[in-house]
């Protein structure tokens, strides 16, 4: 097993310190940079080629989580108590004196250190607080420290931030790293552990891939349809070959592929199918294809035949995944989106009250959610939803009609022609 270790030069070394000799069976590979930004390559590199990434706080984590989604099981050691009263410790233990120090803090909560200072009897003075927000950099961290070293609010830093510390270190002005304990690394690390077991487990689990190939209309003479269905079947003969997995050509014609998970959500392999899908065969065949995943062989194929039942349905060569609880779809698509399968007794009531489809009425929900916006023209939720304009105004004018849309206002429009109304959905 190989785990990447990764955040700040000291951090990353406390960390394989304390675990490197415990788990001695487990390669531990040490990326350390001072600055955060600095190690997001690093990540995206090494992410493929390990099983687990133990990040060494929570700005290198917030860090990374914002600019690329982390597949790889990942945790963090966060900073707790003991880890400010060690360095509170170590900078009385240096000679100096809280009494007389004003000390510059940050990541921990303000709670935690407050109980700290309460509990432990210390007399600190004076102090700034910098509280930990994901969305501000390590670097707006520094400059309220520089601002507030100059104006003399704070002649000390205790922090959380391996570049904060290195460069007040380097400068000569007093800095302590707010470090997690031993207790707390291993802590996290048997969390990491865990996670990494349970991807196995589901890297595991059988997946059923059904592709259904509909020749167009405009392609439908006989001599046509036997070419194409003879290169489609040689395509996805190749393609299921590659995966190591099962064909079966059904008497429906349906390619049924059994396969387990790790392969079937490969994106390697989910670019081959969409490459074969929607470029060889453009305009040719209508193809549709669903992926089901389960606990066993007869509930993967169940789940797959609904995400192709959706896939078809839109009859634009889209594959979609369902794996019992959520469909999520269609892949490889800036409208891909992720909604409940299964609908609860809120979604029922709404369809029953509008009569509109419960599918159309979460995949409204997954949308608003994703993009963050809840009021659409009838061309942005036609684009969404994979339906014409018409049949979006008739899901829009039902909604108004039954309260649960307002008509707005009118877009603003800079072309030719008459702006569309934008409808504000209310659920």
């Amino acid at each position: 097993m190989k785990i990447a270790i990764i955040g700040s030069p000291v951090s990353v070394d406390k960390v394989y310190d304390c675990l490197s000799v415990e788990y001695s069976q487990i390669e531990f590979i040490k990326c350390s940079r001072v600055m955060v930004a600095d190690l997001l390559e690093i990540t995206q590199n090494i992410e493929k080629e390990v099983d687990g990434i133990h990040l060494t706080g929570v700005g290198v984590y917030s860090f990374l989580e914002k600019h690329i989604q982390l597949k790889t099981p990942t945790v963090y050691t966060a900073r707790g108590q003991l880890g400010i009263i060690k360095a509170l410790w170590q900078l009385q233990k240096d000679g100096n004196s809280i009494e007389e120090m004003k000390i510059g803090l940050d990541v921990m909560e303000e709670r935690d250190i407050m109980e700290v200072i309460d509990e432990f009897s210390i007399n600190i003075q004076n102090f700034y607080f910098q509280k930990y927000d994901p969305e501000l950099s390590e670097e707006h961290f520094l400059r309220n420290y520089l601002d507030k070293y100059k104006s003399g609010t704070i002649n000390c830093v205790v922090t959380g931030f391996g570049r904060i510390y290195n460069y007040f270190k380097e400068k000569g002005f007093p800095a302590y790293l707010i470090q997690p304990t031993n207790f707390e690394i291993r802590e996290e690390f048997e969390k990491l552990l865990h996670l990494i077991q349970m991807e196995k487990i589901k890297s595991s689990l059988l997946c059923v891939q059904i592709i259904k190939p509909v020749p167009l209309a405009i392609n439908s003479s006989k001599k046509n349809s036997l070419t194409y269905e003879k290169k489609f079947k040689s395509d996805i003969t190749e393609y299921a070959k590659e995966m190591n997995s099962i064909l079966e050509i059904t008497p429906k014609n349906e390619y049924l592929i059994i396969t387990n998970r790790r392969a079937a959500l490969n994106s390697e392999n989910l670019n081959t199918i969409n490459h074969i899908l929607n470029d060889k065969y453009q305009g040719m065949l209508s193809i549709g294809m669903g992926v089901g995943e389960g606990p066993t062989l007869r509930q993967s194929e169940k789940n797959a035949r609904k995400s192709l039942k959706t896939s078809l349905k839109e009859g634009k060569n889209n594959i979609y995944f369902y794996d019992g609880v959520n469909v999520k779809g269609p892949l490889f698509s800036p409208k891909e989106i992720s909604y409940k399968g299964s609908v609860g007794p809120t979604t029922v009531m709404l369809s029953k009250k509008t009569g509109i489809s419960s599918f159309y009425i979460e995949k409204i929900k997954a949308i608003s959610k994703k993009i963050e916006k809840n009021s659409f023209t009838s061309v942005e939720l036609a684009h969404f939803l994979n339906v014409s304009e018409r049949s979006a105004n008739r899901i829009l004018r039902k909604l108004i009609d039954n309260g649960y849309a307002l008509d707005k206002n009118f877009e603003i429009s800079e072309g030719a022609g008459r702006p569309r109304r934008i409808i504000e959905i209310k659920f």
